[in-house]
């Protein structure tokens, strides 16, 4: 049996079929939709071959890359062999890839991914898909073999295939091409036709067949394909959506508020074409049973999560769906096609996607929902209210509440002081900038930041844990009088958790990005610090931990250490993972006493010095600790004690024997990150990706074990990648024991 039939068996399961009663209750606990799902993935493992693939005959890249995605989706690390082999077959064998199920499966696999490299494949397979789609807005089984060169050329692509195509490869081919789009490709002209052929061709009903009868034949509603239908509709007018907001970004002010009035998912759903369709959907979910093929599943899971709904009509479909699953999942962990064995593939790595409720479009979502009038709301508490500002919002919140920004701004900061457990967060789709601001000092008139040391900052922490995710900090204080101080934010209590932020300078005022005065934990994750007389600076006090994972640290110095305020036993430990530092100087350690372990695992070092006064004298390493591993050093000097060096120190062998032989497979070279920026050449439009390998140098081939991950550094895109990762659901309950652990 081929791919497509079992997709096409799937998608024509009718509603009427010979299923088994629903019961009347769900017995299902979470502790039994975990156990489901991690047998799903150890099914999924153990069947996978030794090159990396998974086997369906003539559709062997569609089945490997479903099967990869379901992995991933499911906890599953990029690194861990069982995708990495999975990557590397489906990489190898996208060339001559023409298949529509595969392309598009393809497409998602290595987005999902996430290496750079998939770039290139990512874009040749879009443009298969572009070329494939026929005169009536949809798929057939084969697209045309061209490349992305046709992309930039849309009249060397030949003509449109004509035939109507069936809904089952359109909502694959779709989902592909929305994916692609991430990787810019322009799809507007693309998901207007395929609206069209969604509102030309729905049925009486309400709902969408497998095919259009091109031979007068009767044809009727199929329940996958009408959620096929209403996904694709959703992804047309989400890409509308898109389109407008990029015009309207030129516009007049009155032009975008006339525009944004109203949500759009107000407008989508009550679109009579999309209600219609909502409500046939609603009966199909009904007969949600155990005996349901898991293709419909996965479309019934796949719009319920884009529309944010729990419920199709008065049907809850994951509660419904997963207790089908569950009942109808084998002892060996796999789920079967109701009608063939051939198809436990497929259907255990659907069922998995359903039972992780799998957002493949959470920017599809922030489309839908539309910006709202007051960008803050606190999704914490029931109602979820809005405020016109964040200090507003701040005020209001409790400890332990999660702010979420519905804008991008830009959006004033005037030193907000915060003492208690908070998460501001960037909401789905966008880039929150903040900028410094002059605010008011507590009796209500304007700060002078020369006399005030309170208004020298953006956000301090004096309390609790503050967690900043997906926002850029813009801290360009303006000139004033004598020497200021300036810095981003201040943790003087509490700790602080940073994920995807950018914080940077562009007017060379000398901040610091982040300084830390008291006992209390850092930890930092996909973000970039640029400018300033430091990206970080810490006054010793008691104990302090400063975890850097996957960051770019671009300023004068890298890391400052001062002694701080006298306190017992104080203790100071840095601890870096996959980050790229450039600076004149890295370390940076005068007159310090307290106690200091870094460990560096997989960095890339560029700077003048790697510490000019990092040793308190310089053959002496009283005080510190150093283990490293994977390291690259690309510095004109090692290491010393106020500007003089260590003569012992002269290369990455000699290095490694300052600190006992703890920093192994070290590699001293030249470094050439791709954006081949100049010392202090700080501004806020540096990007994560200026700080990757130059792709054509001979450094590339460390990029698996040392330097950055681009792709998700930062605001906006970065921060989409990383938060549709399982990634993300282990920052969010970082105690959480996930599949990737079992």
């Amino acid at each position: 049996m081929t791919f497509q039939r079992i997709i096409s068996s799937v998608c024509i399961v009718s509603f009427a079929g010979c299923w088994l009663a629903p019961r009347a209750g769900w017995a299902q606990s979470e502790e039994e939709i975990e156990a489901a799902r991690v047998k799903g993935v150890e099914y999924l493992k153990s069947q996978q071959g030794t090159d990396g693939s998974w086997f369906f005959n003539g559709h062997v890249v569609g089945i490997t890359a479903l099967a990869g995605m379901a992995l991933v989706e499911n906890g599953i690390p990029v690194t861990d062999p069982s995708v990495e082999k999975a990557h590397a077959y489906v990489r190898r064998n996208t060339e001559d890839l023409k298949a529509t199920y595969d392309l598009a499966l393809a497409i998602l696999f290595l987005s999902r991914v996430g290496d750079r490299d998939n770039r290139g494949p990512i874009r040749d397979m879009a443009a298969r898909l572009i070329a494939g789609q026929n005169l009536e807005g949809g798929w057939s089984y084969n697209c045309p073999l061209v490349n992305a060169a046709a992309l930039s050329n849309r009249e060397t692509l030949p003509d449109p295939p004509e035939g109507p195509g069936d809904n089952s490869c359109t909502q694959f081919a779709v989902l592909g091409l929305w994916t692609a789009s991430r990787w810019g490709v322009d799809i507007d002209d693309t998901m207007l036709r395929v609206g069209e052929r969604f509102v030309d061709d729905q049925l009486e009903d309400g709902g969408w067949p497998y095919r259009v009868s091109d031979d007068g034949e009767e044809v009727s509603s199929r329940n996958s394909m009408t959620f096929a239908g209403l996904f694709c509709l959703t992804v047309a007018r989400a890409t509308e959506i898109r389109q407008m907001q990029e015009e309207t970004r030129t516009s007049s002010r009155s032009e975008r508020t006339e525009r944004s009035s109203g949500t759009e998912s107000e407008t989508l759903l009550e679109d009579p074409v999309f209600a219609a369709g909502l409500e046939r959907a609603s009966a199909f979910a009904k007969g949600i049973n155990q005996n349901q093929a898991r293709y419909f599943l996965w479309s019934v899971e796949r719009l319920g999560v884009l529309l944010e709904i729990s419920e199709f009509g008065d049907v809850d479909w994951f509660e419904r769906g997963a207790d089908a699953l569950i009942q109808s999942q084998r002892d060996d962990g796999a789920w079967v096609h109701p009608n063939d064995d051939w198809g436990n593939i497929a259907d255990t790595a659907f069922a998995v996607l359903f039972l992780r409720k799998a957002n493949l479009g959470s920017d599809i979502s922030r489309l839908l929902r539309g910006e709202p009038a007051r960008k803050f709301s606190n999704m914490t508490k029931e109602d979820e209210p809005e405020y016109r500002t964040l200090l507003d919002a701040i005020e209001e919140a409790e400890a332990g509440d999660v702010i979420r920004v519905n804008g991008s701004g830009p959006f004033d900061m005037p030193h907000i002081n915060l003492e208690k457990d908070l998460v501001i967060e960037a909401g789905p789709g966008y880039a929150p900038v903040f900028r410094y601001a002059i605010g008011y000092d507590k009796r209500g008139r304007r700060t002078r930041p020369e006399e005030d040391p309170d208004a020298r900052f953006m956000l301090r922490v004096s309390g609790g844990t503050l967690t900043l995710e997906g926002l850029e900090l813009q801290m360009d204080p303006p000139s004033v009088r004598g020497a200021v101080t300036w810095a981003a934010v201040v943790l003087n209590g509490g700790n602080l958790r940073m994920l995807n932020c950018s914080v940077a300078e562009d007017n060379e005022r000398g901040m610091a990005s982040i300084v830390m005065t008291a006992p209390g934990s850092c930890l930092v994750r996909n973000s970039k610090f640029v400018g300033g007389r430091a990206g970080f600076e810490v006054h010793t006090n008691g104990e302090q931990e400063v975890q850097l994972n996957n960051c770019v640290v671009f300023s004068q110095t890298g890391f400052t250490v001062l002694d701080g305020a006298e306190s017992e036993s104080p203790q100071l430990t840095l601890r870096l993972n996959r980050c790229a530092v450039q600076a004149r100087d890295v370390f940076a350690f005068a007159r310090r006493t307290t106690p200091v372990d870094i460990v560096s695992t997989g960095c890339a070092y560029k700077a003048d010095w790697l510490g000019a006064s990092m040793l308190p004298e310089p053959d002496s390493t009283e005080g510190l600790t150093w283990e490293g591993k994977n390291n690259i050093y690309d510095v004109r000097r090692w290491v010393g004690a106020s500007g003089s060096a260590n003569p012992a120190v002269k290369d990455e062998t000699t290095w490694s024997a300052l600190w006992n032989g703890n920093d192994v497979e070290g590699t001293a070279r030249l470094i050439p990150f791709l954006g081949k920026l100049r010392h202090e050449a700080f501004n806020h439009s540096v990007s994560g990706e200026d700080f990757e390998f130059d792709p054509n140098s001979a450094l590339n081939s460390y990029r698996r074990e040392s330097g950055i991950n681009a792709l998700i550094i930062g605001p906006g895109e970065g921060f989409t990648r990383f938060r549709e990762s399982f990634d993300y659901r282990e920052w969010e309950q970082p105690a959480e024991e996930s599949v990737a652990t079992n």
